[in-house]
């Protein structure tokens, strides 16, 4: 039983690298480092698929630095709003 769960929470956390190179090349970043935010209930308190899709994301895509957890992704959108509204 544990090896299936196991094996499918690789699945989704490969697929998420998949994700996150696909948005990059579709962007067409071209910076040395990329910063990433993952944020959300699964990528945070999982701690089997947030090690995984980390461990994917380095080998296949070294370039995501700083890679941060954020829990409070309201306040984030909140803080760069009031910055926007302010220009």
């Amino acid at each position: 039983m544990y090896a299936v769960a196991r094996r499918l929470i690789e699945r989704a956390a490969s697929a998420l690298v998949d994700t996150v190179i696909a948005v990059e090349r579709a962007l067409q970043l071209r910076e040395e480092k990329i910063p990433l935010a993952l944020t959300g209930g699964l990528l945070l308190e999982a701690d089997l698929l947030r090690t995984t899709l980390l461990a994917g994301l380095e080998a296949r895509a070294d370039y995501f630095a700083p890679i941060l957890l954020v829990h409070e992704p309201v306040a984030g959108a909140v803080r760069i709003a009031v910055e926007w509204i302010r220009r």
